[in-house]
Parts: C-alpha cells; structure tokens; sequence
C-alpha cells in the first residue's frame, strides 16, 4: 500500500562514504523545514526509506551494495522519492547511464555552490523528465483506447460464444441424423475449438476485473494464459513449449491480474524476443523450496546485452523499434517494468541470466511467507 507523505518537515537522506555532504548540509539548513538524515550503507538506506516518509535521497555514486548501486536502488524500487548523485569523479560509462536514466549528477563541490552551468543541466533534466512524462501520458490513452476496445472485444466473444453453441448443437444432431457424413467431424471438431478459446478468453476477462485478494492456483493460472498466447501465430505455430509444473503448489494469496498480467508480460517478451531465431524453444517451469516458489520463463531468442540487463526494469527502456517494421515485434519499455511494480507487494525477487544470441531466463522467486498469509493480513 502506499505512504501517505508528509511535507513539512521535509526529509532529505544523505546517503555517502563519509559525512562530508551531510555535515555541511545539516549546517546549512539547520532552522529550516528539511529534516536530514544520514546512512553510509545500502542496507541503512533501504531501511530509512522503508519506516518513513523521504522526499530527497542525495546519493554518492561510490555507495554500493555488492555491484548494485545505492542509486540504481533508488530508481528501481522508490519512483515518489527525489534524486541527487554526486560524485568526485565520475566514469564515462557511468555517466552515459545516468544521463539516459534522467538522473541529475552533480560534482560534490558544486552541490552546495550551484553556479549558471548547474542550473543549466538542472533545466536540461527536468526538460528530459516532461519528455518522459509526455510518452507516459501517451501510452496512459493508449491503455484507455485498448480497455474501450477490450470491454467491446469482450462483448464481441460473449456473442459469438452464444451462437458458437447452438452450431455445434446444429451440426451435432445432423451428424446423429446423418451418420454417414463424416466431414461434418471435422468441423465440429474445431468449432468445439474455438469454443473452449472464447469460453477461456471470458473467464480471465473476468477474473482480471475483479481485484480481491483471493486463492490462486499458480499452475492453472499460467496454463490459462499460455492458452491466450495461442492468439499469437509466433507463439502458436512456431514455437516448442516445453511445460513442467510443479503439481504440489499450494494455493497462493494475491490479485489474479497482478500474476496473470505478469507473467503475460514476461512470456510475450520471451516469445518475442525468438522472433528472428532459428530455434525457438519457450521452457515454462514452477517448483517449490521451504521459503520460495519459483516461477521460470526461459527462452532461445536474441538475449541482452550485459550492460543492458540492469536497465531492463526501468519504465521505457526498450531494445524494440517504437514502429513496425518487417514484422519486427515493436516495445514501449513498459512490460517488464509494470510487472515488477505489480509483484512488488508480494514481496517477489527477480532474477534474470541472458546470454546474447542464446536467449534468456527469468525466474521470480515468490516468498512462501508472504503468499500464504489470509487476505485480511494482506496488506
């Protein structure tokens, strides 16, 4: 759930090797509405950012939990909170990614001293933030275009299911009439197909509009949207599924549409991902341990990048074209980053191993203790 935030006093964290930038801050603002804190560890800020509400993280880009840094935290998991990076020297590889990540990084001694050419950059990254807030907006009416067409789609289904029924029934009584027509086996065969295919897109239609927090069968779950997928010609005529099911899953707590969106998202990525492909295998697989279940998403596509695999989760960032061309699948960067905002309250972890041009594997760890709990614990 969310933080209800409080503005005055507004709370600054000075995350930093040292207590250089925090002393002079504390002096500087001392009498003010700014309340700052300080931390010299990953862990202490997580733990500050957890237990109250922070309004700006000024953050050393030397700060790092193992090859994690302390900023790239920040970005990943506390979007409503502020960045500043400052630095003594910065790498160029380092600054690249700040910059495409919208990151201001300032050096420490024009932290306190800002002169015409800070405020320059300043303006340049709140120029690169309303760009970034424009795409969002468009892709927000975007969503509103395809829920409209949705909710008509679904409308569509529920007619056609309707009438569906009473041709096979139609087809079925010739048929016993008729015995000595054996083509007509065949056509009841695939509009049984279809059926089951409309019948299924209705009922997570349904389920996905209804956001109580309820039991969910993981595997049943998964094998429902897989059967979506097959709408998919990629998916449906050129790729090998190979599915192994963990049969003695329990029954989980959770939102149907955060899981089912979810892992729609991580498979329609794996799928694409094998567009241009020789081989084209998508492994789909959960188990259990004593603390975790584990959900894996493994596929033979295209892979990524080394330097990119951190930047994945990052809203907007896309190795796809914006625009169709020669059937390439296109991307908004949106995917993967709306499914680890979806999983986040349920405590998942995400790990990702890619090799370019041999594919790539996801696995979502999903903590037992956090799943198992009653609905009205769940919060």
């Amino acid at each position: 759930m969310s933080k209800t935030k409080t503005y005055s006093p507004q709370v600054i964290v000075v995350a930093e090797l040292g207590n250089t930038v925090f002393s002079e801050l504390q002096v500087e603002l001392k009498g003010t509405r700014f309340r700052v804190l300080h931390t010299d560890t990953c862990n202490g800020l997580r733990e500050i950012l957890s237990q109250q509400s922070v309004d700006w993280v000024l953050c050393d880009n030397r700060l790092k939990d193992q090859n994690i840094e302390a900023w790239n935290i920040i970005l990943s998991d506390y979007h409503d909170v502020s960045l500043v990076v400052f630095y003594s020297s910065l790498p160029e590889e380092i600054e690249r990614e700040m910059r495409e990540a919208g990151v201001l990084a300032i050096e420490v001694e024009q932290l306190l001293k800002p002169n015409t050419a800070l405020l320059f950059r300043v303006l340049s990254i709140i120029s690169d933030s309303n760009m970034r807030m424009k795409k969002l907006r468009e892709n927000f009416w975007t969503k509103e275009r395809l829920t409209r067409l949705g909710e008509l789609t679904r409308g569509i289904f529920h007619d056609l299911n309707n009438r569906l029924t009473g041709i096979i029934g139609f087809l079925e009584m010739t048929k016993m009439k008729n015995p000595q027509l054996r083509d007509l086996d065949g056509v009841i065969a695939q509009c049984k197909q279809m059926d089951v295919m409309f019948t299924n897109a209705l009922r997570i239609a349904r389920q996905e509009r209804i956001r109580d927090i309820k039991p969910l069968n993981l595997n049943a779950l998964i094998r429902e949207e897989l059967k979506l997928l097959e709408g998919d010609p990629l998916y449906r005529d050129m790729v090998v599924k190979e599915v192994q099911f963990d049969e003695t899953l329990p029954m989980i707590y959770g939102i149907y549409s955060d899981f089912s969106l979810s892992f729609l998202n991580i498979a329609k990525n794996a799928v694409e991902a094998m567009h241009s492909s020789s081989e084209r295998v998508l492994r789909v697989s959960t188990k259990q341990d004593e603390e975790w279940i584990y959900l894996t998403v493994a596929d033979t596509g295209a892979g990524i990048e080394e330097q990119d695999v951190s930047k994945i989760f990052r809203p907007f960032f896309t190795t796809k074209p914006i625009e169709t061309k020669d059937g390439i699948p296109t991307g908004t960067g949106l995917g993967l980053a709306n499914a680890r905002e979806l999983l986040m309250k349920y405590g998942t972890q995400w790990e990702v191993n890619s090799k370019v041009g041999m594919g790539t594997q996801i696995t979502l760890k999903i903590p037992l203790k956090t799943v198992l709990m009653a609905p009205a614990d769940f919060q």
